[in-house]
């Protein structure tokens, strides 16, 4: 598979707060439960999304296609509540298999397409067929995305777009995931802020995403979650996973 090039991490323009250091191959980001209220209401909305729509899909197969993300959704939502409520010191990460990459990223924009649709904002996915083996986990890796995707939904106007890519280097071995919006932007005295619990400027924000995404990668992973933006040119935030 051909090797894309990727920036350096070091790169200033990127801002990243000091990785969090893994002690244990077992740690985990520690689940609270205004962590898991914010991740179920992002959840609840793209269902909420995806029924609407189903209810207007006429033909009898497409509106299987959309009570099958439904459900899916919905199980997702309970291995979220069951390993709030169960032992979060076991390894929930898994070696993915070569075409797994994409139909994680796949099934995450399926969720969360209406949503998009209803805004005017366009969604596009780019992930190689066979990508690299990498050891995630699933659910809390897809948490991650649906958070990123949530906050550049909110912030990029009708007519924008939302672009979702990984691609991966051998030097270091390491996928890159992006997450890339035309939206507003953030200024630079916001963006010295955005890492921190609690602080958002989204009217119906919790401030828990960038947080929390921030912890699963960097804790759970051993990776490395970082941003660029500017006021008017939009954002682009990075994830690098070792392979």
């Amino acid at each position: 598979m051909e090797a894309h090039a990727l920036p350096r991490q070091q790169d200033p323009a990127w801002s990243a707060r000091a990785p969090v250091a893994a002690t244990r191959e077992d740690v985990r980001p520690v689940q609270t439960p205004e962590r898991l209220a914010h991740d179920l209401c992002n959840y609840l909305t793209a269902i909420s999304g995806l029924a609407q729509v189903g209810l207007l899909v006429q033909a009898g197969e497409a509106k299987d296609s959309y009570l099958y993300r439904i459900e899916t959704a919905v199980q997702e939502m309970a291995v979220m509540l069951r390993d709030m409520l169960t032992d979060q010191t076991r390894d929930p990460r898994e070696e993915l298999e070569p075409g797994g990459m994409r139909r994680l990223l796949r099934d995450v924009a399926d969720l969360l397409v209406p949503r998009f649709e209803q805004k005017g904002v366009g969604l596009t996915v780019d992930c190689p067929a066979v990508f690299p083996r990498i050891r995630l986990a699933p659910m809390a890796f897809k948490q991650v995305l649906v958070n990123l995707l949530d906050n550049a939904l909110y912030f990029t106007p009708c007519g924008g777009s939302v672009t979702l890519t990984a691609a991966s280097s051998r030097r270091p071995p390491q996928a890159v995931i992006r997450v890339q919006d035309t939206g507003t932007g953030i200024p630079k005295d916001v963006l010295a802020k955005v890492w921190q619990p609690g602080y958002t400027t989204r009217s119906d924000g919790y401030g828990l995403g960038l947080s929390t995404a921030r912890e699963i990668i960097e804790v759970l992973h051993g990776g490395r979650l970082s941003l660029r933006s500017k006021p008017g040119g939009g954002t682009t935030v990075r994830i690098c996973l070792p392979c």
